[in-house]
């Protein structure tokens, strides 16, 4: 499974697994659609749609996808990160396939909450 080294960067060492608060200054939302939802794809095997939550830190910007436990990935820039993300889901759900074990549907979403 693909996953990043350096996203305890991101928060003075405690990682994504460590129990990383995500402020709403560094939540960044990926909402394409509905998640668990698929996209018509003709022939093609269906497209589905994962909550990326991104994270930006002192020094770098950081992604992970909470349906895909130790899916991340770590950047210089927001693009750079939005890119390496994509392609570490599609790396994450090949090794899955690869190995014979079942791809989660999406299940998370991600929403805003305004407070004052």
């Amino acid at each position: 499974m693909f996953s990043g080294a350096g996203l305890a960067d991101l928060d003075g060492g405690n990682g994504v697994d460590g129990g990383t608060t995500v402020t709403a200054a560094q939540l960044e939302l990926m909402l394409a659609g509905t998640p668990g939802s698929t996209l018509p794809a003709g022939d093609e095997e269906a497209l589905m749609r994962y909550s990326v939550v991104y994270e930006h830190g002192d020094t770098s910007w950081g992604a992970y996808v909470p349906d895909l436990p130790g899916c991340v990935a770590v950047g210089a820039t927001r693009a750079e990160v939005e890119t390496l993300i994509v392609a570490a889901i599609g790396a994450y759900l090949d090794d899955l396939r690869d190995s014979g074990q079942p791809v989660p549907s999406p299940r998370r979403a991600t929403g805003l909450v305004d407070v004052a």
